[in-house]
């Protein structure tokens, strides 16, 4: 379903209908219309996931066991692009595994890909018996939005779902703080569940409004918690701005690494272009529809040129600076500090400019004969 255009914000309801609410305003409208049906789904679906989240446990006794070969960077870093390829050619592809028994070996598959996943990531924080609290934690928030599910009196919005998440976080540090304070740190240190379990709200939401295409029906909470893991990779596609800004600069650190050719400002832009260029084209080849998003993050190629703009201002003395070879984290804050006086040049060449000319214009005009 599309979007219905509404004057104000409103909280998105997760699990409720506010098709037409005086209060909030207009909203989407949600592919499982009935409320009870649709909590029953997502108790359902919720489930699924807590039994998948419980397969971390003995999937990490086997990655405490084996940590100094799963350890290795490169071997990590291989599973991560494996994942996310895995993911993205589930989402592609996703009409076959909508009936049984593919969607009972997706489940299965995910099953097995996202313990391991997990456990490889966090032996890298820690590698003691204290890394089965992680999972267990997401379970008793998943637990909680579960028996949250069971009342229709009260909607399930956004901010209802992280408020519950967040306060079954902090029950669960201030008891163990009370009772095992030996462990507190290690607790806290575990903040990323709140981000996990708010994700699964998140995408429940985008799933169940149709974000992505999949129109669910009641029945379909298997297929839905092999879709949990097959979206990720767009969600992390919807983060790509910041990552383009950082590639482009990567390439750009890359390229001063030599000094055979010169840097100059041409070869700068066209670095940033180019670079920008593959990431669309990569896009267009993973998904079509990360294709026009990335498209419209050109804003990247205009921080990047800024960021080598500024850069050769601070080191030709434009702004006074008189920088020294070890004074990098402060021309780091200059970066930022030149931003004003950066928007004041852009106004004033093409905003007060023309306004300028045209006074000039009108005041000889008093003094410049036709004839």
């Amino acid at each position: 379903m599309g979007f219905i255009e509404y004057r104000t914000s409103s909280d998105a309801a997760i699990q409720c209908e506010l098709l037409l609410d005086d209060l909030h305003g207009p909203t989407r409208e949600f592919d499982i219309t009935d409320v009870g049906r649709r909590r029953r789904f997502v108790r359902c679906l919720y489930g699924l996931l807590m039994l998948q989240i419980a397969m971390i446990i003995p999937c990490l006794e086997i990655c405490i066991h084996y940590a100094h070969i799963l350890i290795e960077l490169p071997l990590r870093l291989a599973y991560f692009v494996f994942i996310i390829l895995l993911y993205t050619w589930l989402y592609i592809y996703r009409d076959w595994r909508r009936r049984a028994p593919f969607n009972y070996l997706i489940y299965l598959l995910t099953s097995i890909a996202m313990p391991i996943s997990t456990s490889i990531h966090l032996i890298y924080i820690d590698q003691t018996r204290w890394l089965h609290a992680y999972p267990l934690m997401i379970i008793v928030e998943l637990l909680v939005l579960v028996l949250y599910t069971t009342q229709q009196r009260f909607k399930f919005s956004h901010a209802i779902g992280v408020l519950i998440i967040y306060s079954v976080y902090g029950l669960i540090l201030l008891s163990v703080y009370i009772f095992f304070i030996q462990g507190f740190f290690r607790i806290l240190y575990f903040y990323k569940v709140t981000f996990e379990a708010w994700y699964i709200i998140y995408d429940t939401r985008q799933m169940l409004c149709g974000d992505h295409g999949y129109n669910l029906q009641p029945d379909e909470y298997i297929y839905a918690a092999a879709n949990i893991h097959a979206d990720l990779p767009k969600f992390l596609w919807l983060h790509a701005y910041p990552l383009m800004i950082i590639i482009e600069l990567i390439v750009l650190v890359l390229y001063t690494t030599q000094q055979r050719i010169k840097f100059s400002h041409a070869i700068g832009i066209l670095i940033i272009l180019l670079v920008y260029g593959l990431i669309v084209l990569l896009s267009y080849f993973i998904y079509v529809n990360c294709f026009f998003r990335m498209l419209s993050f050109y804003g990247v190629t205009f921080e990047a040129w800024y960021i080598i703009y500024d850069t050769h201002l601070m080191l030709c003395g434009v702004h006074g600076y008189n920088l020294q070879p070890d004074e990098h984290m402060y021309a780091a804050g200059n970066i930022h500090a030149d931003l004003p006086k950066f928007l004041w040049i852009i106004i004033g060449h093409f905003v007060l400019g023309p306004v300028r000319g045209f006074i000039k214009a009108l005041r000889h005009s008093r003094t410049n004969y036709i004839c």
